[in-house]
Parts: structure tokens; C-alpha cells; sequence
């Protein structure tokens, strides 16, 4: 078997270096052009994954065309190119998926052409930057960049014509600002409790500035020796419609690490008080605090936390501060 291997790399070798040694006028293809084309090299790769701090800074990605087929060619060739987000919605019913194309000013191109040089089977780059604090939030967004058109008698490689570029964020860090709390007020709650002046109780306390008062479901027996388990849930009325990216939630300041810190929750939100939209489920740390991105930043007036289950699956939970931004 490896003396078959080898004879065949040898026979290989053999063919390529009559063929090499062959002139133009040796070994001719019929139709030479039409196995020559223009092509974008980063699209063999399709789609092209980037992620990057969700940061307010650019970030350059090199684009180049390339030239495969069987002679070269003997004069410049200018590609044209161009973003074209409407290929999003081709490109997700081909893939069954459902990104969101890039919005414009979350990116640039230093360029709408690059030059095949004579002879050479790639060109020049250019840069196409992005900014991921400019997108909708962390979820991957699609940038689609396609060849417009090239000069010459040259055809395009159609299956190589378009590369998508798929751009996601990741926080390290909390980069927006947090909202006032001076006029919120509680839309609607699942219960609360009454535990005094001190440490509070009610729902109005999970944004009332303080850590020391909380929310607290409702812990005291009902007249049938019954109090409310899971799930447990608050709603917002910022009374005011914002632009929301995420939460900060805070547990009890002498509870951390112990029992009835919420656990695993969904977020919702809404532009009237009555139809709520999922942003997405989360399962929260027993810490101190908790910052949870949406997906996507959505434009609401109200937010409802919706608690699930607790830390030590406890039927209780609390809530001493929450804060958006």
C-alpha cells in the first residue's frame, strides 16, 4: 500500500512538471476565460465570525479580491463593491436562521473598489470597520459585501460573490449609563409583604435606592395555611418609554450566598402595561449582583422580572434593588 501511495505522488509530480514545462502554445484550454474568474477570498468561509468587547471602538477587517483560472490576466482589473444588507433576509431563509443586518453607523469601508494588478491573482484590501456598541446588543448582526461589478471582459465567481460578515458582542464590562428610579412606580406584582419600616417588603421597595429595604414575596401564612410559591414576579412602569440594553439586579445584602436570591428568570417588556415581549431567560449568580444583557436593546416603557425558581430552591424569593440602563 505505500509503495502504491508513492508511485502515485510520483506519477503526480510527473504530469505537473510536463504541464509546466509546457509553453502557451504547448497546452492550450479551449475557452480559457471562462474558467477564469473574480472572486471575494474571504468568502470561502462563509459566514466570517467576529466577536469584540462591546466597546465604543472600531475594529478593521482586511477585504481582498481574488483571481483563479487558467491564464492570468494581461491588464488591471477594477472590482467594485458594496454593503448590501438586503441579502440578510436571503441569506436567513437559506440558513434558517434570523440575524439582524448591521444598522448603518455601526459600520464603514474605506473603500468601494480594489485593483486586481496585471498578472496577480489578488489585490489590493481595503478595511471595513465596525463598531459593536453601535449594534442593536450582543447578538451576532450580518453585514453583507458583494461584488458590484468589475471592469473588463471578466466574469465573477457567483458562488464567491458575496461574503457575510458575522459581527457578536461580548461585555466585560457595563458601558451604558443607568437610569433614574425618581419616577418609576410598580405596574403590577405577584405578591409582597409587609416588614416594616426598616427593611420594607413591599414591591415599591426593589427600586427604591436603597439596599438595605427589598421586595419580599409574601412569607406569612394565608387563613388556609398557605403562602404563594413560584413564580414570583414584579412590574415596572418607568412612565417613560427608554431604550433598554439590560438590568442590574441586586439580592439582599445579608442573603448573599444563602437562600431566596432569584435564580433563574425571564425578562419581559412592554410599550402599554398589557402585551409583553420575551427579551430572553437567565440564570443569575448568588452575588451580590447580577448584570443581565438583552439580545437586542428594545424600546419599552415598563419591564417585569419574573422569577422562576430561587437560590436553594426556596419557595420565597427577594429583591432589594433593581436598576436599568
Amino acid at each position: 500500500m505505500k509503495l502504491n501511495y508513492k508511485f502515485n505522488w510520483l506519477l503526480l509530480a510527473a504530469v505537473l512538471q510536463c504541464l509546466y514545462a509546457c509553453s502557451p502554445e504547448e497546452f492550450e484550454v479551449p475557452n480559457a476565460a471562462s474558467f477564469s474568474k473574480v472572486f471575494l477570498q474571504d468568502a470561502i468561509e462563509n459566514p466570517v465570525q467576529y466577536s469584540y468587547a462591546m466597546k465604543d471602538e472600531w475594529h478593521s477587517i482586511k477585504l481582498g479580491v481574488g483571481y483563479g483560472g487558467v491564464n492570468f490576466q494581461n491588464q488591471d482589473i477594477t472590482v467594485n463593491l458594496e454593503a448590501t444588507t438586503a441579502l440578510v433576509d436571503e441569506f436567513n431563509a437559506l440558513n434558517g436562521t434570523d440575524y439582524p443586518a448591521m444598522p448603518e453607523g455601526s459600520y464603514r469601508i474605506s473603500a468601494n473598489a480594489v485593483v486586481l494588478a496585471a498578472g496577480k491573482s489578488s489585490s489590493n484590501s481595503i478595511s471595513i470597520e465596525v463598531n459593536p456598541l453601535k449594534l442593536t446588543g450582543p447578538r451576532p448582526h450580518l453585514l453583507p459585501v458583494t461584488i458590484k461589478d468589475v471592469s473588463g471582459d471578466v466574469q465573477v465567481n457567483e458562488e464567491l460573490k458575496t461574503v457575510y460578515y458575522l459581527v457578536s458582542g461580548e461585555f466585560d464590562e457595563n458601558p451604558y449609563e443607568k437610569f433614574s428610579q425618581e419616577n418609576w412606580t410598580v405596574h403590577s406584582y405577584s405578591s409582597d409583604e409587609n416588614d416594616g419600616s426598616r427593611t420594607g417588603g413591599r414591591a415599591r421597595h426593589s427600586f427604591d435606592g436603597s439596599l438595605d429595604t427589598f421586595w419580599h414575596s409574601q412569607w406569612r401564612r394565608d387563613a388556609n395555611g398557605n403562602r404563594p410559591g413560584h413564580p414570583h414576579f414584579v412590574a415596572i412602569d418607568m412612565n417613560e418609554s427608554k431604550m433598554i440594553h439590560g438590568l442590574e439586579i441586586f439580592g439582599r445584602v445579608n442573603q448573599v450566598g444563602g437562600n431566596g436570591n432569584p435564580r433563574d428568570i425571564v425578562v419581559e417588556i412592554s410599550t402599554d402595561g398589557e402585551s409583553w415581549v420575551e427579551t430572553d431567560s437567565y440564570v443569575l449568580e448568588n452575588t451580590a449582583s447580577n448584570t443581565i444583557y438583552f439580545p437586542t436593546a428594545m424600546e419599552a416603557r415598563y419591564f417585569r422580572i419574573t422569577i422562576n425558581a430561587s437560590h436553594q430552591d426556596v419557595y420565597r424569593t427577594h429583591v432589594a434593588e433593581i436598576k436599568a440602563f
